[in-house]
């Protein structure tokens, strides 16, 4: 007697693309968002299906600490965010480099990065910018971004200058 075919194979492909149709393509559906996240990120609604599934989550946990942020904190974000949106790609993509080599380096340098920036930020505007002018005459090469992320007037080892390139 002849085996009878399965039926199993069809059954699971189409239980796979039932699967698949019913999973939304762009991730997170805009109106599946809570009122105040779908109110925040209004000006990205018309796009928002056309963006990948890893920038919509990321968008909307933004939307979560946004919500969480004191009126003082949204103010200095705010305003943070129209310095970069003010900056050129190289500007930003010199940012990004260096956010990308703190990264890279121990826990324990990077804090004393972030203490070193910390107590630069706390000097009154005219040392921070007397520091910034002395940085800027120290490098050897002004047209040439820093190599890394140091407060200005701070070189990588205090304790010597950086190498001077062959002119």
């Amino acid at each position: 007697m002849p085996a009878k075919p399965s039926c199993f194979p069809r059954t699971l492909t189409a239980l796979l693309l039932l699967a698949a149709w019913s999973i939304p393509a762009s991730g997170i559906e805009f109106g599946d968002l809570s009122e105040a996240q779908q109110q925040i990120l209004a000006p990205l609604a018309d796009d928002w299906d056309d963006l990948p599934a890893d920038r919509q989550e990321r968008l909307m946990r933004s939307a979560e600490r946004w919500q969480s942020l004191s009126p003082a904190d949204r103010e200095k974000m705010q305003r943070r965010f129209e310095r970069w949106r003010e900056m050129d790609p190289q500007q930003r993509r010199r940012i990004r480099d260096n956010f990308e080599h703190l990264q890279d380096l121990p826990a324990n340098e990077q804090e004393r990065i972030r203490r070193e920036m910390q107590r630069f930020r706390q000097l009154p505007e005219a040392e921070r910018r007397a520091l910034r002018e002395r940085w800027r005459e120290q490098r050897p090469d002004p047209s040439r971004p820093a190599s890394g992320p140091y407060p200005p007037g701070r070189q990588r080892h205090s304790e010597s200058p950086p190498p001077q390139r062959p002119r």
